[in-house]
């Protein structure tokens, strides 16, 4: 693997996930993972874009255990009163349940699909 923006992350889905149809006709999924670390829980967001994964979305449910690689991106605007935000989000490339819902542990050399 040579990306060097490359993330691989397991947790469970902490709302129920949504695909909203954009005025360009594509469809963009989103769900938001759960992941502990040890040092307490970190809430992801993912988006969704590509149309082989959305499918796989619209049938996840919230609880639900997944592995999912993505690439990290930043999002920058500014809001309406002029400050600046930005916002980290994961733009899923491949995304899986995880077998049984159980915890699996994953080999930091390997990617597990």
């Amino acid at each position: 693997m040579n990306k060097k923006n490359h993330v691989i992350l397991q947790g469970r889905l902490s709302f129920e996930p949504t695909v909203k149809k954009l005025t360009s006709g594509k469809e963009l999924g989103k769900i938001r993972l759960a992941a502990n670390s040890g040092r307490g829980t970190c809430f992801i967001d993912i988006d969704v874009w590509d149309d082989n994964l959305i499918g796989t979305v619209k049938h996840l449910k919230k609880g639900e255990e997944v592995i999912l690689s993505g690439e990290l991106r930043s999002n920058s605007w500014e809001s309406p009163s002029g400050e600046k935000r930005m916002k980290h989000v994961v733009v899923a490339e491949s995304l899986r349940l995880a077998a049984d819902g159980r915890q699996e542990t994953i080999d930091k050399n390997e990617v597990p699909f």
